[in-house]
Parts: C-alpha cells; sequence; structure tokens
C-alpha cells in the first residue's frame, strides 16, 4: 500500500497527515507544527503525489484529537509494556516490533523518562508540538514501520492514567536494568516494596514491579508486599529507599528518580521531591493524590468520571493518603557535586490532621454547590431541570451533581403499584388525589434538592397504629439517589452537630416524631426554608450549611410547639391517616418491595412530579390540612391548653400572676410543653379575653384554679 493510501486512512481517522522524505523521521517543511485537517485536506494531492516514495508522519495531540504516541526507546520497555498499559494499535518495525503504542489521550504532554545513570531516554509520551513517523514509511535503517496489533483503533485513555502508567512502567524499566543480580536480593526487595508503597503505589503494581526487577524471587514478590503493607498499616517501620542507597544496592540517582516519577505532581510534571515537607507542601501534594477534589461543606469532593458524580472523600482514605507520604525525600541543599542532598519525611498523627486541614482551605470553594445546576445523573446523561422543561446533557464536571442513579432514565414511566398503595392509604378521603399529587411533587422537589424553595414540610398523622404512613415513607426514601436521606427530629435541629448531617441531604424522613416540644422555631424555619446556617461535624470548625433537603415526619400525636405563629405553621402541611389496614392484608416489607420492582418508574414519575411543580411555582395543598393545622396549633399553644385544662372563669375573682404561672410551668413539665416567660405567658392571657389588673401586691388575673395543680411544687434543681 503507497503512502498516499496511509495518508488518506489517516486523514479519514481524523488525524493530521505529514509529508516526510523516504528514510527520514522528521519533517522539512517550515511551520508543520502549526498543520491542521483543513490545511491537509487544502494540500493533500501535492503534498502526498501517487506512486511517489516517501515517508508519512502524523501530527500527535490536540490537532489529531488528542492522539497520543508512547514510544518505548528500549528493550526493557519493549518487554514490559504489556504489564502496565492497556491493549492498544501499535507499530514497529522488524528490530523492534511494538515500540510505539498509540492512545487517544486529550490533554496529555509530551515527557521524556531517560535513565539518570547513563542519560538514555527508556520511553517517551509524545502528543502535542510532535510528531511520529507512522506505518507507510521506511526507518532510516531501511526497515519498514508496520503495525503489530489486531486492535483497528487507538484505546482511548486520560492523561491522568497514561502518565501514572507510563510513570509505573519507566520505574520498572529502570529499576531492572540497574537492580542487583546477585547477593541479598530478598531484603533489597524488601527495602524496594518500601519505597513503592510508601510513594504510593497500590500493592498490585508493587507486586508487579518486583515481579519485573528481579523474576527469579518472583514468586516471593506477593508476599514481600503484603507483608511490607501490613507493617505500615500497623505503624512498624520498614526499610525504603534510604537502605537501598546506604547498602550501595542501588544508585542513589537512580532511586531519586523513581520516586520521582512514582510521586510526580500529574497536573504539571513538577519535581516530586518535597522542598520543605511542611504541611502546606503536603496539602498540595495531597489534593494531587487525591484526584483535585472541591472542598466544601467542611468536606473533599471529588469528581467521578464514570459515572458523573462528586463523591465525599471520607476521612480515612484523606488520612491514609497523607500517610503514604511518610518516607518521602526531602531535599536538604545539595552537596559538592551539586546533586541534591535528600532525607526522608516522617508522618505522625499532627501531620495527618494540619495536612488535611490546610487541604481542606486550599481547595475551598464554599457556594460549589450551592450553585449547581438543579438536575441529577443518571447512567447514560445529567438531566437537568430548566424553565422550559428537562433538558439532557452529558455528564460533566459542571453539573456539580452529587445525587443520581446507575440506570437510564426513561421518561413517562408510571410506578403503578406505587400509586395504587397511595390510593389504598388515604382510601375514603374527599382529597385522594390531591394528596397523591403533592406526595408526588414534593418527592420529585427531593430527588433535584430544590424542596427549600416551597417551604412545605410534611407531617403524616394517625392516631392509629397500621396505617400506611410509614409505607409511604418508605416509598420515597426508597426512590432517592444513593446517600441522600437522613433522619434527623426538628427537635434537634438546634443541635448544631445534628444538623450537620443534613449537609448534601435531599429528603429527611422521620418514621416516629418525639413527643417533646419543637422549641427553637427559628433553626426549624431556616432548614425548612433552605437559609443558611451554622453547623459543625464533631472535632471540625463550623461551616454554613445551605440545607437543600425537603422534610417529612411520621407521628400518632401532634408535638408541642413553643411557637404558634403564622410563619411557623404555614410551612407545614398535615396529611391524616385514618384508614388502619386489616391484618389480613398487611405485607411485612411491602415498600422494599414495590421500590425494588419499580424504582426506576417512581423516580420517573418524582421527575414529572418536580416539572409540574417548577411550571406551577408551589404545591396545591389539600383542603383538609387546613383544618388540621388549625386544630394542631390551637393544641400546641400550652398557655391555651393550660386555661382550657386547669382553670375556669369567674367573674370578679383574681388569682395572683405569679401563683398562676408556677400551676402553669408546673403543666408544661408534666404535659411535655416548653413553659414561655411571664411576658409572654400574660400576652396571651390577655389575648385570651382573660382581664389582668395591678393591685399593691402586684398583678392578678380574673381566674381560677380548677385543680390542685396551684399547690404543686415547682421543679428545682440546685447547680
Amino acid at each position: 500500500m503507497s503512502a498516499r493510501l496511509y495518508a488518506e486512512a489517516y486523514l479519514e481517522a481524523g488525524w493530521v497527515p505529514l509529508p516526510i522524505a523516504t528514510r527520514e523521521k522528521g519533517p522539512r517543511e517550515q511551520g508543520w507544527s502549526t498543520r491542521t485537517l483543513t490545511k491537509v485536506r487544502e494540500s493533500f494531492d501535492r503534498d502526498f503525489r501517487a506512486g511517489e516514495e516517501m515517508n508519512v508522519g502524523v501530527l500527535l495531540g490536540e490537532p489529531s484529537g488528542g492522539l497520543t504516541d508512547l514510544d518505548l526507546d528500549c528493550e526493557e520497555a519493549v518487554e514490559l509494556a504489556q504489564l502496565f498499559l492497556p491493549v492498544t494499535m501499535s507499530f514497529g518495525r522488524e528490530s523492534r516490533r511494538k515500540s510505539h503504542l498509540i492512545y487517544k489521550s486529550p490533554g496529555s504532554k509530551s515527557k521524556q523518562f531517560k535513565d539518570p545513570v547513563d542519560g538514555k531516554t527508556l520511553l517517551e509520551i509524545r502528543s502535542t508540538g510532535a510528531q511520529t513517523v507512522f506505518p507507510g514509511s521506511t526507518h532510516p535503517t531501511g526497515e519498514k514501520i508496520e503495525f503489530t496489533s489486531n486492535k483497528p483503533k487507538a484505546e482511548p485513555i486520560p492523561a491522568e492514567h497514561l502518565l501514572k502508567r507510563a510513570s509505573q512502567l519507566a520505574a520498572a524499566v529502570l529499576l531492572k536494568r540497574h537492580f542487583p543480580g546477585e547477593g541479598s536480593r530478598h531484603t533489597s526487595l524488601l527495602s524496594l516494596a518500601g519505597g513503592l508503597l510508601q510513594d504510593g503505589l497500590d500493592d498490585d503494581v508493587a507486586t508487579r514491579i518486583l515481579e519485573c526487577v528481579c523474576p527469579a524471587l518472583a514468586n516471593e514478590a506477593n508476599v514481600i508486599v503484603r507483608s511490607t503493607r501490613q507493617n505500615l498499616d500497623d505503624d512498624r517501620k520498614v526499610t525504603s529507599w534510604g537502605s537501598l542507597v546506604r547498602e550501595d544496592a542501588i544508585d542513589r540517582r537512580v532511586a531519586s528518580a523513581v520516586s520521582k516519577w512514582l510521586c510526580a505532581d500529574n497536573n504539571n510534571n513538577k519535581d516530586a521531591h518535597l522542598k520543605r515537607g511542611d504541611h502546606t507542601e503536603l496539602a498540595a501534594r495531597l489534593l494531587v493524590k487525591l484526584g483535585s477534589p472541591v472542598s466544601t461543606e467542611d468536606a473533599l469532593w471529588r469528581y467521578e468520571s464514570e459515572d458523573g458524580l462528586y463523591r465525599r472523600i471520607g476521612v480515612p482514605e484523606q488520612s491514609r493518603a497523607v500517610q503514604k507520604f511518610a518516607g518521602s525525600w526531602i531535599e536538604r541543599g545539595t552537596n559538592k557535586h551539586g546533586e541534591p542532598k535528600l532525607a526522608q519525611l516522617c508522618v505522625n498523627a499532627a501531620t495527618v490532621a494540619g495536612t488535611v486541614e490546610l487541604a481542606k482551605h486550599t481547595a475551598s470553594q464554599e457556594d460549589f454547590f450551592a450553585n449547581a445546576p438543579d438536575g441529577l445523573a443518571f447512567a447514560d446523561c445529567f438531566i437537568a431541570l430548566a424553565r422550559n422543561g428537562l433538558e439532557r446533557r452529558p455528564h460533566s464536571e459542571a453539573n456539580r451533581a452529587r445525587a443520581g442513579f446507575n440506570f437510564v432514565f426513561e421518561k413517562g414511566e408510571l410506578p403503578s403499584k406505587t400509586i395504587d398503595c397511595l390510593q389504598q392509604a388515604f382510601e375514603g378521603e374527599p382529597d385522594v388525589e390531591d394528596r397523591i399529587r403533592l406526595l408526588q411533587e414534593f418527592g420529585g422537589a427531593c430527588l433535584f434538592g430544590i424542596a427549600p424553595r416551597y417551604q412545605i414540610a410534611l407531617v403524616l398523622l394517625s392516631e392509629d397504629g397500621e396505617t400506611a404512613k410509614s409505607t409511604t415513607i418508605a416509598l420515597l426514601a426508597g426512590a432517592m439517589a444513593p446517600d441522600t436521606t437522613s433522619a434527623i427530629a426538628p427537635q434537634l435541629f438546634g443541635d448544631q452537630y445534628r444538623r450537620a448531617k443534613l449537609a448534601g441531604i435531599r429528603l429527611n424522613a422521620v418514621n416516629e416524631l418525639p413527643t417533646t416540644d419543637i422549641a427553637d422555631s427559628e433553626s426549624f424555619k431556616a432548614i425548612i426554608t433552605g437559609d443558611p446556617i451554622d453547623a459543625r461535624h464533631i472535632r471540625d470548625a463550623p461551616f454554613t450549611l445551605r440545607p437543600i433537603a425537603g422534610h417529612i415526619f411520621a407521628t400518632n400525636r401532634l408535638p408541642p410547639i413553643a411557637d404558634i405563629s403564622s410563619a411557623f405553621f404555614r410551612r407545614l402541611c398535615v396529611l391524616r391517616y385514618s384508614r388502619v389496614v386489616p391484618k389480613d392484608k398487611r405485607i411485612v416489607g411491602l415498600a422494599e418491595q414495590i421500590v425494588a420492582e419499580e424504582r426506576a418508574a417512581i423516580v420517573s414519575w418524582l421527575v414529572e412530579g418536580a416539572e409540574a411543580l417548577i411550571a406551577r411555582g408551589r404545591y396545591i395543598l389539600p383542603a383538609s390540612s387546613a383544618a388540621e393545622i388549625n386544630a394542631w396549633r390551637n393544641h400546641a399553644d400550652s398557655v391555651s391548653s393550660f386555661v382550657f385544662d386547669e382553670c375556669e372563669r369567674k367573674i370578679d375573682e383574681w388569682k395572683a400572676a405569679m401563683g398562676i404561672y408556677q400551676s402553669y410551668r408546673v403543666y408544661c413539665l408534666q404535659g411535655g410543653y416548653h413553659p414561655v416567660n411571664t411576658n409572654t405567658f400574660s400576652g396571651r392571657l390577655v389575648a385570651q379575653g382573660i382581664r389582668r389588673r395591678q393591685v399593691s401586691k402586684g398583678t392578678e388575673y380574673e381566674i381560677q384554679l380548677r385543680s390542685a395543680t396551684s399547690t404543686a411544687p415547682v421543679l428545682s434543681i440546685a447547680r
């Protein structure tokens, strides 16, 4: 096949072919590095004449869609490449087959890996700004350059992954060249395992390198790595690069180069040696090692391209990553030859804590998720909620998604069993369809993390047990994305440690409300409406929580509430469950069975509800809720309840204010109410039409106690 036909094939593949004189390795034409597909098509017939003997180069990197050549310049690299690199298109010449591995790796940067002892190149990543002579050409030795694999295309690989694997291959090649062939090889392998693991390699890669550098002891490699890992995990001392150098088992330059390659900053290829070894430098290295996460809500979050989600990085993973810096080289000036003098880093608990804290400060983006598009990640795309409806978008870091599902989104699916279950739960009520629509729209708002915009919390009420309120909650919670549900009772919203657990939560569902008073109404209102509020994880600094959760609470008894204002109660909707499920109709785990069978359909149905809610701009609350709220509000007023239960009004019969108030406090303590202060108590009595007067002994009310409450002791706790 002629050079022209090869060039046509490369052009068809979206690569930029370059004309090169036969048996030469570089173009003679000026400006070849700036050529584009458009320019090549315009001059193709002139550059590649039919029948003309010539070589064909391909411009690498961005002009050819990220095409990248891993050039293996030594026999050891060719031999070991298959152990570290994914199978891909390859080519070479007769004397060195498969010496070029071709990948599609946008963003890759050219980088050479050289033997520091003799200066020879081991392998090279060739990308933007470089070109390689491709098949259809003749090597300067006269050998034909030909494809050597059955793989018809360049395998795609992220730039950071290619650099990481090439670095591992280079390390294995360099160590294989210089590792001691005889003597105490087992001891040297122990030190090598320690160095590799401390440089951040996982056990499998470390074992592979040991097998490469010392095939005679390959059977022992896995045992050596596992025992070294155990020693590191148990904080026991292990030998490392320093031992290899001190014992002259390996040249210091080799140890330094391997450590540098394995620890290299994948983003900017800076020298891997630590300059200072302080927390600031370690924090920068930690962020690279963790994949350049962002810090918000007092946590580190990393983007996972596989499913398009940001995931919280756990504290144990952060700690282990810092611990792996132990034994890293720190430059301590230079020796008389101008070479760096190296020491090894020691890591303790303070190092871990300080590094992690500084990493969070460095990567801080306080409103990162608060400014994210409204949407959900699915297996095939990101579904964004827009004013004009749903938009399908490709997975991207720009979506800032942290909630999603591992199935494909199908619009319009109907969860028939879920709807049937809800219809049976509300059977006999006059507003069944309104209730189901509310649950659909509320669940949809929770799915997308926009429930606080609509400022309503749902309360599911039934005095009788064995209704379907817990099933309702289980259906909604089961449809939420993983790790987006919690169960924090509203009585705990005043606790900054408890509300910290609401970070990233989209549905807060409590199956049984405590009967104690909801005392902190300001925190309650802030969390329901999504207002910023301070929160704090244990042993961590406070952070600003921006709540995104919807809240649904089930109860057999509506709890007392200190705040009886309309501002508080307008944020609640009560759905009463009157129908008791007959014994012969009760199914244990019914909600879980339904969710397992039609989860994707439930999610689709809830998404439809979110669309309707956004279009309307508000919930349509069932008419029955207003009556329930009024009854709750009247009962929640501890002063009104006290007057109704314990007092009677008699014209011109007066009672001292202090005695009335003390009796009221006893009533509250016995009934689980939160007592209001004396001024509020007085104002609420007057608001009920009870007269008040001032006499020489103080204030009196035109009211009498009808029980022994007035003589009950007031609870007093000595301090």
